[in-house]
Formats: C-alpha cells, structure tokens, sequence
C-alpha cells in the first residue's frame, strides 16, 4: 500500500517577516583568495607577537628588582595600575553601550602612563575598545614605548637606575 501524495499548492511561499530578510542595500565583502587569507593570518599573527613581546622588558625588569633587589613596590604599583586601567576600560565601554557619559581619553592615558599599559592593552582587545582611533592607539603605543626604555634603562643601570635608586 503506498502513501497517498498530498496535492501540491499553487501558491507561491510566504515571504519571510521583514526582520529577517536582508536589505538589498547591504553589501557583501569580497571573497579573500588564499593567498589573502594566509597573509591575514599571518597578520594577525604578527600582531599577537608583538603584544606578548612587550610584556616580555618590563616583567624582566619587574621580576629583577623583585628578586635581586627585594623591591616590591613597583610590582605593586604595576598591578594596581593595571586593575584600574582596565576597570576604567570596562567602564568606558559600558558608557558607550549605554550612551552615556564616557571616561575621558585623557585619564585612560593617565592609566596607562602610571604604569597600567598592559591592563589597558589586555582591556583593548578582550572588549574590543579604543583599536580603531588612530590617534589614541598612537598616543597608547607612545606610553608603552616610554616604559620599554624605561625598563631597558632599569635592566642596564643606566641614568635613570642610577637616578631613581634602582
């Protein structure tokens, strides 16, 4: 016994709800070809060495005055510096969600020129906040240049060691 065949409808399929068509105005991305993507990759993947690579100087030299000098406190100030950096980060990007009013660029520099550069660098990419602004990232990649000599000063005894009792 074979199951009867429902009649088929001449009607034509219901569109579907305006929400969830696509606008013909929007416009697709091109597709990468193989070659554009491994160079994207490999982008992204010199990017990523590069921010550990700079945690790399100042850890070193932290870990130095800690063990080798028994100095603390800029360990300490780091930390800290660094939890309130990226608090604010935190901060700031929920007032923007929100469209509230936002933590000025200003204090988030002074942030990170206390020495909280690698909380804000951590909060940029785990909130996605602050990489687009040319002038900020300039600004940012600035201070985390001042504290590299700073710490290669620090490592080699140099003026600044000598200066600050290091």
């Amino acid at each position: 016994m074979k199951p009867e065949k429902e009649p088929q409808s001449r009607r034509k399929p219901a569109r579907a709800s305006a929400q969830s068509a696509t606008p013909k105005t929007a416009k697709r991305a091109p597709a990468l070809t193989p070659y554009q993507q491994r160079a994207a990759i490999a982008r992204q993947d010199m990017l990523l060495l590069l921010q550990i690579g700079v945690f790399v100087l100042p850890l070193v030299g932290l870990l130095s005055l800690a063990f080798g000098r028994g100095l603390l406190w800029p360990l300490a100030l780091y930390a800290l510096a660094s939890l309130i950096t990226f608090l604010l980060y935190r901060h700031d990007k929920q007032r923007a969600r929100d469209k509230g009013w936002r933590v000025p660029e200003r204090v988030l520099h002074l942030g990170e020129l206390l020495g909280g550069w690698p909380g804000a660098l951590i909060a940029q990419q785990r909130f996605r906040h602050k990489t687009v602004k040319l002038s900020f990232r300039l600004v940012f990649f600035i201070i985390v240049a001042l504290h590299q000599l700073l710490w290669l000063d620090v490592l080699c005894g140099g003026f600044l060691a000598r200066h600050l009792g290091f």
